[in-house]
């Protein structure tokens, strides 16, 4: 089984002993959970960072990777905001504590400044304060269980750090103060940034952008910069989510530059904990914030969802979020928040919300296997490249662009946020650049002063590549539409209803009548890529090495090893246990390896690193390798076993047959089609009848008129040289080294692409 994607945030509640965590962990194991987060909240009765606290993570830990749990995530605050180790940072010193700029307007119209102390958060601004934090906590954990980070332990969760969460604090303040984030050496900052002393622009109307460009540039370097500094330096993401990413105002009080913040994580996340799933309420820019540093960073998303309950919500609203998350690019879910009990609820602060994914749930066995299978599908569907999408500029001013982001997608138009300083390339149908002025479109060169107005404007001039209609032909609302660049299509339901609802899908020139349930999703389009024989993965073995290391990222079933029996006998040691053969021949070779070498039994190999290791002299030969390693896995990256998904990836090194499948329309006005094949033999099918095969350029196929204009299933095989079960991006220096002949050169390999996509002409 491969990773699960929820994660439940386990609120340490109590003083649970080690029996205690082993139970715990077991019954979210049992219900196919791999991941856990160990969240440190009220309701725990150890003292936080003290040797009682890390003896309870130590366990937590120790009986994680005996249930066999894929990844343990560390959480760096006694409850939240971030940054302050639960009050001992602003403690220490008071320049440690968050500093306040007050302004106080007198009568003449001049100001009077000083800076107060708030000695109820930590200064994140000041770069001691935060080397303090990382010495009290991060180090801690290092210390204690570093011998799991960068493998069962994966990374390290920071929430809502921010110095604007009561940057505009002041013992006794009025309507005529003007209260800011400060740190020192803003005002010698201000003055170099605008040429004028910062005490004399403060009614200036462009200082509220300079001062958050100050204020953010700074909490990205003291902050998430020296965070993320030390969790690469010790194999670790940095993930987590910001403070309060809507409305604009908000996220530039809290965090300055929040694109530029929401970068600094290197795995970036959100948090959605109130379950907005009506398309009118949702938060569409914390959404799309957390894209906007998911694309950038390229190693996923993670969404805190659920914390604020209620109890009593279906597993259809569950469900509905983590699809809505998936579509911004999440595809990690924490679950928060999953207390071991319930001593958190006597917290006056926190008894009126209680998290709906709980054990004490009486669907919790029934229902948990069936909702994290359905996340692996979200999940696969968020690491999907999205089709062209009109580009929304991230106002330089305060201009809220909640009720334009909502439009858009009641209006079925696909959208992306960018930087105001982004360059956009030509796949952007439109760009729009919200500010007080009104809605600038770039391409069409106008400027309108409403949502409803940009809407109207992008249905005069741009076709839509999809649009669901009410059985009516009306434009159908309450609904997400989101095309991917392999043709997938996600039509999600926003209505907050349990009513099924008939709706048409006008998609690619074809019209589709369908049922989408309440709450509920359906997907269309997307190739099924299968093959015809298990993937031969050949491990590098550096020029005099008696070992190689590779890593298996999911749980994979009925994989073998092959191992020569000829040219000299091979013995080989997984992990220090020597691999015994099991059958004299190798069936899942090609014939003729199979009696050259024989097969281990078909064992399970569970995520994590293996190393294999040679024991005895026998030699590696270019074209008879020492081991094969066999079964249905990909090979996603040199040295990186995955289960196979079925889109294609990870078979750029396969040797066999390739073939793709997937429902399309045929242009009504084509007469043909070219494949790029990568030059090997291919065929095509539509409706399962044969085109013909092409073994050489050129690589075209005519259409029958009876298929013009037609949605068929088209269907693309693909047949490769032995050699990619020899040479590979990861073998290729090597053997070329030694003399091998190959016609792969650096940069050229075949099958390189796992899908190919039809050109029609």
């Amino acid at each position: 089984m491969s990773e699960c994607p929820l994660i439940p945030m386990g609120a340490i509640t109590g003083r649970p002993d080690r029996a205690f965590i082993e139970h715990k962990l077991s019954q979210y194991r049992r219900q196919g959970i791999t991941q856990f987060l160990i969240y440190p909240r009220s309701g725990c009765e150890l003292e936080y960072m003290s040797e009682e606290w890390l003896d309870c993570c130590q366990n937590i830990v120790e009986c994680a990777e005996k249930l066999g749990f894929t990844t343990i995530w560390l959480y760096d605050e006694f409850n939240w905001p971030s940054g302050q180790c639960g009050g001992k940072v602003q403690a220490a010193r008071e320049d440690f504590a968050l500093q306040t700029f007050v302004a106080e307007k007198q009568a003449d119209g001049s100001f009077a400044c000083r800076v107060e102390v708030n000695p109820r958060f930590p200064n994140l601004l000041n770069p001691e304060a935060v080397d303090y934090f990382i010495e009290l906590t991060y180090e801690k954990y290092w210390q204690r269980l570093g011998k799991y980070f960068g493998g069962l332990i994966k990374g390290i969760f920071t929430d809502e750090p921010s110095p604007g969460y009561a940057g505009r604090y002041c013992e006794k303040s009025n309507a005529d103060m003007c209260l800011l984030s400060w740190y020192p050496g803003i005002e010698e900052d201000y003055e170099k940034l605008s040429g004028v002393p910062m005490r004399q622009d403060l009614d200036a109307p462009h200082f509220t952008e300079w001062h958050h460009q100050l204020i953010g540039r700074r909490f990205r370097e003291t902050y998430f910069d020296k965070l993320r500094a030390w969790c690469d330096a010790h194999h670790l993401l940095l993930t987590g989510h910001l403070m309060g990413e809507s409305p604009v105002s908000n996220a530039k009080l809290y965090s300055g530059i929040p694109l530029l913040a929401i970068q600094g994580f290197s795995l970036p996340g959100l948090d959605e904990i109130h379950t907005r799933t009506h398309v009118k309420n949702i938060e569409w820019l914390t959404f799309a914030t957390a894209r906007y540093g998911i694309d950038v960073r390229g190693n996923g998303g993670l969404a805190e969802l659920f914390a604020c309950g209620p109890p009593d919500q279906p597993l259809a609203r569950l469900r509905q979020m983590l699809w809505l998350a998936a579509a911004f690019g999440v595809d990690r879910y924490v679950l928060a928040v999953a207390q071991f009990e319930s001593r958190g609820n006597a917290d006056p602060s926190k008894a009126s919300w209680y998290n709906p994914y709980s054990i004490d749930q009486p669907w919790f066995e029934h229902g948990s296997k069936e909702l994290g299978d359905d996340a692996r599908h979200a999940a696969a569907l968020a690491r999907k490249t999205s089709a062209p999408e009109i580009a929304v500029r991230y106002p330089v001013d305060e201009t809220a662009i909640d009720l334009l982001l909502s439009e858009l997608v009641q209006q079925q138009w696909p959208w992306r946020l960018i930087a105001a300083e982004d360059v956009v390339g030509d796949e952007a149908p439109e760009v729009i650049v919200p500010s007080a002025k009104g809605f600038a479109l770039e391409r069409g060169g106008v400027l309108l002063d409403c949502p409803q107005a940009v809407c109207a404007y992008l249905e005069r001039h741009l076709p839509r590549r999809a649009v669901v209609r009410e059985r009516n032909g009306e434009l159908a609302n309450e609904l997400l539409v989101k095309e991917y660049a392999d043709g997938t299509l996600l039509v999600l339901d926003l209505s907050d209803r349990p009513q099924e609802r008939a709706l048409t899908l006008d998609y690619r020139g074809q019209s589709h009548a369908f049922t989408l349930p309440g709450r509920g999703r359906r997907l269309f389009g997307g190739w099924k890529v299968t093959r015809d024989r298990p993937y031969l993965y050949r491990p590098k073995w550096a020029e005099k090495a008696t070992s190689v290391d590779f890593i298996v990222q999911d749980e994979l079933a009925d994989v073998s090893f092959a191992i020569r029996s000829y040219g000299g006998e091979v013995r080989v040691a997984l992990n220090g246990t020597e691999l015994k053969v099991a059958q004299a021949t190798a069936p899942r070779l090609s014939e003729g390896f199979q009696a050259l070498y024989g097969s281990t039994a078909p064992m399970t190999l569970s995520p994590g690193k293996y190393t294999l290791s040679l024991l005895n002299d026998a030699p590696e030969f270019p074209f008879l390798p020492r081991v094969w390693i066999t079964g249905e896995f990909v090979s996603l990256a040199p040295g990186v076993l995955a289960a196979d998904c079925q889109d294609g990836s990870g078979l750029e090194c396969y040797a066999g047959a390739i073939t793709q499948t997937r429902r399309l329309e045929i242009p009504v006005g084509s007469r043909g089609f070219t494949l790029a094949t990568d030059e090997l033999v291919t065929e095509v099918l539509i409706d399962g009848v044969s085109l013909g095969k092409r073994c050489w350029p050129p690589f075209f196929w005519e259409i029958p008129e009876a298929y013009r204009g037609r949605c068929v299933d088209f269907t693309v095989r693909r047949y490769s040289s032995i050699g990619p079960a020899f040479i590979s991006p990861e073998t290729l220096p090597e053997l070329l080294s030694k003399g091998t002949q190959t016609s792969m050169q650096p940069g050229k390999y075949a099958t390189r692409h796992g899908v190919i996509e039809p050109e029609f002409c």
